[in-house]
């Protein structure tokens, strides 16, 4: 249903250029983050009109059920996910030899890799390694009750009064109880959410507690 002539778009910095009085050319303002990329992907059905123009609006309404950002895996990219949704109309011609649409996917700026998006247990004090070519934000699930400190790369992240576990998660920023309920934000004594550097990361916490994580490794795109 994809055709096959796709040119990839590839992420871009944002940044923003201040002109300055007397200076050549402008000054480069890193805004440190990557703007989202935007891919077009033509869609075709070789089916006449009017079979094929059904199958392409079945398509569209498919496509179109959401506004949410959901997985996307290109065939190209098997031991990659995307993150994307589609918000703009998605177009359609019908001509002689089969109906013609395209559609405008909003990406992340970055693929992560299949395997990191699954749960899997950790030992304090083991070597994580992030293959990526950007630093990771995890989501990190500890299990236990009372107090502990969680250190990644040797930045310290206190816990106090947990009842059963936390989840805490550095992409979405959110602390929540372990069972997916409450929020426990008051619980988080840390003024900033852990990631997993490129290369090697250390990650320790107090005895008595058991720790999960998904460490979310990814490449930009």
């Amino acid at each position: 249903m994809i055709a096959l002539d796709l040119e990839l778009a590839s992420s871009e910095p944002d940044v923003t250029l201040v002109d300055v009085p007397g200076r050549v050319g402008s000054v480069v303002l890193d805004n440190k983050r990557d703007k989202a990329v935007t891919q077009t992907f033509n869609l075709f059905c070789k089916l006449p009109h009017p079979k094929g123009t059904e199958m392409m609006r079945q398509v569209m309404e498919w496509l179109r059920t959401d506004v949410k950002v959901h997985d996307f895996t290109l065939s190209s990219e098997p031991d990659y996910v995307r993150h994307g949704a589609i918000l703009t109309a998605i177009p359609a011609t019908v001509k002689s030899d089969g109906v013609y649409g395209t559609a405008v996917f909003n990406f992340e700026p970055r693929r992560y890799l299949k395997e990191s998006l699954v749960e899997q247990q950790i030992t304090s004090g083991a070597a994580l390694n992030n293959p990526g070519s950007v630093v990771a934000k995890p989501r990190i699930t500890i299990t236990g009750s009372g107090d502990m400190t969680l250190v990644v790369n040797g930045t310290k992240y206190g816990i106090k009064g947990m009842d059963q576990g936390i989840i805490i998660d550095s992409d979405s920023q959110s602390i929540i109880a372990a069972d997916q309920t409450t929020s426990e934000f008051s619980k988080f004594q840390a003024g900033s959410f852990p990631e997993l550097k490129k290369g090697n990361n250390t990650i320790t916490w107090d005895s008595g507690f058991t720790a999960k994580i998904i460490p979310r490794f990814a490449v930009k795109l």
